[in-house]
């Protein structure tokens, strides 16, 4: 072993190893990230993910059986209210996040048209299962 690295029982009384240093200097972000929809994309999402763990957390209390509602009609609406306010964030997030990565790939040069026919399968998978949620 190294006398350099630390013994392994050391590794557990801290977060990071003590070679692991962060750079606290400000960096240049990346021209991708350079877009003024990178905060509004980011912050739907936030938004969404939000509202969608707050309900699955309600309908694991619903499936668990800790309501004292006996009918659970209460938090039922509550969480079905939550999957519907989320619902438009989704669809905004993936609008954001589609033309945010249609600009930053076209401004680097990426060689990606100008037309959205081209995209990557994950954003065109991300549009059919949008499209797929919004018709049931």
């Amino acid at each position: 072993m190294s006398e350099d690295m630390p013994p392994i029982a050391d590794w557990y009384h801290r977060p990071f190893p003590r070679w692991f240093i962060f750079n606290a200097q400000p960096q240049q972000l990346p021209p991708a990230l350079q877009s003024w929809l990178f905060a509004p994309h980011v912050a739907v999402y936030y938004a969404l993910l939000y509202l969608h763990g707050k309900a699955a957390f309600c309908a694991i209390l619903q499936l668990a059986g800790k309501n004292s509602d006996p009918n659970n009609l209460n938090m039922e609406s509550a969480t079905y209210r939550m999957v519907c306010a989320g619902f438009p964030l989704l669809t905004l997030g993936l609008i954001l996040g589609s033309y945010w990565g249609q600009q930053a790939w076209a401004i680097s040069g990426a060689g990606i048209q100008k037309n959205y026919g081209h995209w990557h399968p994950g954003f065109s998978m991300s549009v059919i299962s949008i499209l797929e949620a919004s018709t049931a």
